[in-house]
């Protein structure tokens, strides 16, 4: 290196380091899918000879999708398999591939159109698997049926043994007689009852030479349809100035928030019935199910106030198990599992985002900025826990929700665009709702909001075709 007037040199020695070249890569995915069987995008790297030879051969993978709510698993780092799409249209699947430097991306956009209707999936029961007095069966909404099972062992050697299904309503009248001989000294029984405002009861006994012995009776039972209500505190709907309510009906019905079996639900029940609550919102709308369409209902509600969109989180590894952080989906799933329901969940109806307009949440940044994928997430463990549902309805809370902020607006945008991104939800808003206090609703508020909830209910899910829009 010579000096700028030439009088001094200088001699330096440098070493060149040439740095592994970037990635080179296509993905490659199938044009079209209807989001039900598995497709798999592959990413193939072009120049994996050149970088394994530069020493950039190691590879770093971060797979992303956008456009719909889609369930996806890597297989291995260089395929991304489609799980499940709960929404049509464009799917964009992104691939950044990198080997400790500049990240390189790739795109590819999938046109997805999802079949009309998908089949109802049987739930498998258990090997000993029997009713248990006043539980619910959902129905088939393809053929208007529910399944009771009765499975055990019997001892002896009877010649073959039965399970007699009777209505009760107004006395007992036999419905059907079903038989069986035992394979080895196990019983399995699936029979078939009618959805609607009938109570049944199974009588399982043996016959030996002619003659039928009961052995066991079970009463009160129904069948029907079945809905989760989940989000905060105006989802559980019952934080308010109005009175216990210990209005029942034999056609609405819960299963206990811990683990109290089944019972007849209530609005806003006093202490001793309080884990049969659905809340007065979900009361009324059961009643106008009931009364509109001769339906027995059954609802869990599952909500907790004051609480997060990230609180509302599927354990991954297990969503069974609350662990230190997943307790409400945890609780939730353990209960429609308890009660029989995890394949009879119709429709999930969701009000929350209060508690999400500030930063109160895990992240350094404002709670709304994960909402989408928070719900994307928890939606897609929904649909594989409760493989027949049908229908999201949301709710969108109201500016400046219970003074939580300054991101009401925010949350409120959110939830306006999730609709976008599945084919069956629908939103509905709560600005022209009576009895607003503020944070929560009165009992004629929350009434108001299972008036407006109802036609909406009645067009998804029982053909009703509205005369305007109920949205």
């Amino acid at each position: 290196v010579t000096s700028s007037d030439s009088l001094v040199t200088q001699d330096y020695t440098a070493t060149v380091v040439i740095a592994p070249p970037l990635p080179e890569f296509i993905l490659t995915g199938p044009a079209t899918w209807n989001g039900r069987p598995t497709a798999t995008v592959q990413s193939t790297i072009t120049n994996q000879a050149l970088l394994d030879a530069t020493g950039g051969g190691s590879l770093n993978y971060v797979w992303s999708v956008g456009g719909l709510a889609v369930s996806t698993e890597e297989t291995t780092p260089d395929a991304l398999a489609l799980v499940r799409s709960q929404g049509s249209g464009p799917l964009v699947v992104t691939l950044a591939v990198d080997n400790g430097g500049f990240a390189v991306t790739e795109s590819v956009t999938i046109d997805v159109q999802e079949p009309a209707s998908d089949p109802w999936v049987q739930r498998t029961p258990a090997a000993d698997e029997k009713p248990v007095p006043g539980q619910f069966f959902a129905r088939n909404p393809d053929t208007g049926l529910g399944t009771i099972h009765y499975n055990g062992t019997q001892g002896g050697s009877p010649d073959d043994v039965f399970l007699k299904i009777y209505t009760t309503d107004g006395g007992d009248t036999l419905y059907a007689t079903h038989r069986q001989a035992l394979t080895g000294n196990t019983y399995a029984f699936s029979v078939p009852i009618a959805a609607g405002k009938v109570t049944y009861k199974v009588v399982y006994g043996t016959r030996t030479g002619g003659v039928d012995t009961p052995v066991a009776t079970v009463t009160d039972l129904v069948c029907g349809d079945a809905y989760v209500i989940e989000g905060q505190s105006n989802a559980v709907a019952t934080d308010n100035s109005a009175p216990r309510d210990n209005t029942t009906s034999p056609w609405i019905r819960t299963y206990g928030r811990s683990g109290g079996g089944w019972d007849y639900a209530r609005s806003k029940a006093p202490d001793e019935f309080w884990e049969m609550n659905i809340g007065f919102w979900g009361m009324t709308l059961a009643q106008n199910i009931v009364a509109d369409h001769d339906m027995p209902v059954c609802i869990i509600n599952g909500a907790v106030g004051g609480t997060r969109v990230d609180q509302h989180q599927p354990n991954p590894a297990d969503h069974t198990m609350a662990g230190a952080s997943y307790s409400i989906y945890a609780n939730l799933l353990n209960r429609v599992t308890d009660a029989r329901l995890t394949h009879g969940i119709r429709g999930l109806f969701w009000h929350q985002g209060e508690s999400d307009g500030s930063n109160f949440g895990p992240i350094s940044d404002w709670d709304y900025t994960t909402y989408e994928q928070n719900f994307m997430n928890m939606s897609l463990a929904w649909k594989e826990d409760y493989p027949n549902l049908q229908n999201y309805i949301i709710y969108q809370v109201m500016p400046n929700p219970c003074n939580i902020g300054p991101k009401g607006d925010q949350v409120r945008e959110v939830l306006r665009n999730l609709p976008r991104l599945y084919s069956k939800m629908n939103i509905l808003n709560t600005l022209a709702v009576d009895g607003y206090e503020g944070c929560h609703f009165s009992a004629a508020g929350y009434t108001y909001m299972a008036n407006q909830l109802t036609p909406l209910v009645d067009q998804e899910f029982y053909g009703v075709v509205p005369a305007a829009s109920v949205t």
